[in-house]
């Protein structure tokens, strides 16, 4: 988020959601909703369709590598 010039807190307390949903999706820790993605959208001028594609994207990486582990 660097690039923006915006912390994690700051751009929740913009979408006006809790201080650490950011935090939490950045770090792996929580997915991106679709309220998220529709706020997400919003803000930077984007659909909530590239949100929610992004965190399908983490989702099947995130399978793949589990399976290669268990194969």
């Amino acid at each position: 988020m660097r690039p923006t010039g915006l912390s994690a807190r700051m751009l929740a307390a913009e979408l006006g959601i809790p201080g650490n949903r950011i935090s939490a999706i950045l770090n792996g820790s929580r997915r991106i909703t679709a309220e998220t993605a529709l706020l997400l959208a919003q803000r930077f001028g984007t659909s909530a369709e590239l949100w929610m594609n992004l965190q399908s994207a983490h989702d099947l990486a995130e399978a793949r590598a589990k399976m290669a582990i268990a194969a």
